[in-house]
């Protein structure tokens, strides 16, 4: 059986507070407090805001609208239940729904012509119709006011402080842009205590090349996880490393095949990027796009890089015709126990093969690289389809206020 949620619960307080209200008023309607707290009260509160702005704001377009419309009959005596009247009121609904797109605000159609609409029939013999339009649009004000009010209380949580809670940049953003709701709980979240560590394929340059400075401070493991990149000192820590012996022997076998790879190494918290002078046009352009942004490190060797580079490298890079692939694959396969490797589509002809040491998928490289304590818990949110902003803000959030840490004796 479903459980009653705490917007229910919410639903049912703002209601009572609006008929509270209204008694101590002594005035208006409650109905239409009701109503509006009702429509009002969204799961969360940046929703709960936007609906009641444009809530508002249709109240006030239907209610300037019935109020002219109620002046002109009262001025040229018209019945307001004569066929007359129903005409001029029909033909009012065209330039009242055009002022909303005019206005951009096209979702204001709808409460904009109900409330003209209940102004106009349902009270237009009133003694005082204009003091009912006037109440009319601060009952639903006070509806929507209440329903934000409540809705903005939280009850104090538990908060997980030691919880680590890792994220793929692609489910955040597109293009590297947060929206504002995004933003506005990365912030909240973190300000609470929630670590946040975004995982990404992206090399520290390319990350800031997409990142505004307005992205909530996270920390991030790029390169598939290989390594931990400090945005807010510009510093980087290789998380897995092969050694030389393995890595140069693969570099041997792959060259004398005609796989001449890129390598990535870690020196004085820095990424450099190693390749040998001789390039396909596919590398030449990739180094080009490399040499265009000064984060990046790049170095040319004369000779096989594993003759002018000798120490521990974070990953070998490929860029392969797709047509060589399978030969590729064969190569590999004869290091399977000891490298593991992604492959992107860089575009319809070339594949970008990156090769790292088994233990990036073997161990729990983050722990180690980030010193996390036996109490840390690292949480991997994980979708099988693009989550919706409010998905995710939804997960965080039972992970952050409502997971249960379980300890290694339990």
């Amino acid at each position: 059986m479903p459980k009653i949620g705490m917007r229910l619960i919410k639903t049912a307080l703002a209601v009572f507070l609006c008929f509270i209200i209204y008694q101590i008023r002594g005035e208006g309607i409650p109905f239409y407090s009701a109503i509006a707290a009702v429509l009002c009260m969204q799961r969360e509160i940046e929703d709960s805001k936007e609906k009641g702005k444009s809530r508002m704001l249709a109240t006030l377009i239907g209610g300037i609208a019935g109020m002219g419309i109620l002046y002109l009959f009262k001025y040229y005596g018209i019945d307001a239940t004569s066929w007359l009247c129903y005409l001029l009121v029909s033909v009012s609904l065209i330039p009242l729904i055009y002022t909303t797109v005019l206005l951009k605000q096209p979702d204001c159609a709808y409460i904009s012509c109900v409330v003209f609409l209940c102004i106009c029939i349902s009270h237009g013999n009133d003694a005082d119709p204009f003091a009912f339009a006037l109440n009319r649009m601060l009952d639903t004000w006070i509806g929507i006011l209440v329903a934000i009010g409540v809705n903005a209380f939280h009850l104090p949580h538990r908060k997980h402080k030691h919880l680590w809670l890792e994220i793929p940049f692609g489910y955040l953003s597109e293009n590297g842009s947060l929206s504002v709701y995004m933003q506005h709980y990365l912030r909240r979240f973190s300000k609470e205590g929630l670590h946040l560590l975004i995982t990404s394929s992206k090399t520290p340059a390319q990350l800031n090349q997409c990142v505004s400075d307005s992205f909530p401070l996270s920390a991030f493991a790029l390169l598939d996880g290989a390594i931990y990149y400090d945005r807010q000192n510009d510093r980087c820590q290789a998380l897995c490393e092969m050694p030389y012996p393995l890595w140069s022997k693969l570099a041997n076998t792959l060259s004398a095949s005609g796989f001449l790879p890129f390598l990535y190494e870690i020196s004085d918290q820095r990424l450099y990027i190693h390749h040998q002078e001789i390039m396909t046009d596919a590398e030449r352009q990739f180094y080009i796009q490399c040499l265009s942004n000064h984060e990046n490190h790049f170095v040319l060797s004369e000779h096989a890089i594993s003759e002018s580079y000798r120490h521990d490298c974070v990953m070998l890079e490929l860029l392969v015709e797709k047509e060589r692939i399978e030969a590729l694959y064969h190569l590999l396969k004869v290091f399977i126990q000891e490298i593991t490797w992604i492959a992107y589509e860089r575009d319809h002809e070339m594949t970008q093969i990156r090769i790292y040491s088994q233990r990036l998928v073997q161990n729990d490289c983050l722990k180690d690289a980030m010193g996390q304590s036996a109490q840390t818990d690292i949480q991997h949110l994980r979708y099988k389809h693009q989550p919706s902003e409010k998905q995710i803000i939804q997960d965080m959030k039972k992970l952050f206020y409502h997971h249960e840490h379980k300890s290694d004796g339990s």
